[in-house]
């Protein structure tokens, strides 16, 4: 494969608006109706849930991030937050209709942009999302059907593509096979996740908006750098009152949270402890 660098006669791609998935963005695994399973040795990092229905299965020392096992006010707010994401997500305006969705994968080179396929696919062998040295670029992939992958099938992200800059919209079930390795921040709109299979690698989120979700034997990482937090925040503000600073704050549902440590720094390296 060869391309133009930048710089050199081609235009910067940066791709569409990047989506807000809100409070859902905490999450690895959710689904908004259906229960969640696991079988075999899955590890997490962010959390795991479901709004109705029980979550089940999942080793807690091989989840790094709270797995939710019954619905809670914290599953409430993923669901309403990730229905709306996903309506604004199915109005967006596309740039490109891939038109063989039987060719999905099989080395095919995307860049930027927002892709539109109307029809379920398969995707097999590899497909390269390549951001042309731009980690700012975002990839937005909408898909009316299902989605499902063949065994070691990958998308592979490069030249400065970021995980959490890739998103998937997909109108219908989702099931990956074995060994497959898949980027990016999937919602499925009213599909199951019927199953993700034995050594299946996750680096993003997968969320569906209604179904049940199975997994097997997986390796999922979040790309969130605050998914181990044992809290939402709701705000965090400083204010200069008299030579003096205030700290007001906000949270909802906190987890095996005992305390607030407040710290200061002078250079933003070394800091020491003002109260507890």
């Amino acid at each position: 494969m060869a391309y133009t660098p930048i710089g050199c006669g081609s235009p910067t791609l940066n791709g569409p608006l990047m989506p807000t998935l809100g409070s859902a963005s905490c999450y690895t695994l959710f689904t908004s109706n259906g229960p969640m399973t696991n079988s075999g040795v899955s590890t997490v990092t962010g959390d795991v849930g479901t709004n109705v229905g029980l979550t089940t299965g999942f080793n807690p020392l091989l989840v790094n991030g709270t797995i939710h096992s019954i619905p809670n006010g914290s599953n409430v707010t993923a669901a309403s937050d990730l229905l709306n994401a996903s309506n604004l997500m199915n109005i967006m305006p596309h740039d490109i209709e891939l038109l063989y969705p039987a060719q999905f994968g099989n080395d095919l080179v995307l860049t930027p942009h927002t892709y539109i396929l109307n029809a379920a696919n398969l995707l097999t062998g590899n497909i390269y999302l390549n951001a042309q040295g731009n980690a700012n670029a975002v990839f937005f992939i909408k898909i009316y059907g299902a989605l499902s992958t063949s065994v070691s099938s990958n998308v592979v992200l490069m030249n400065g593509t970021q995980t959490d800059k890739v998103y998937w919209l997909v109108s219908g079930a989702v099931g990956f096979d074995n060994n497959s390795i898949f980027n990016g921040n999937l919602i499925s709109v009213n599909g199951a996740v019927s199953t993700l299979s034995t050594r299946v690698q996750l680096n993003g989120r997968l969320l569906t908006t209604n179904g049940v979700f199975n997994t097997t034997t997986i390796t999922a990482i979040s790309p969130s750098p605050f998914f181990a937090l044992p809290l939402n925040w709701l705000y965090f503000n400083v204010q200069a009152i008299h030579n003096q600073v205030a700290l007001t704050w906000g949270t909802f549902y906190e987890v095996n949270n005992k305390y607030f440590l407040i710290e200061k720094s002078m250079d933003g390296l070394s800091f020491e402890v003002l109260t507890k």
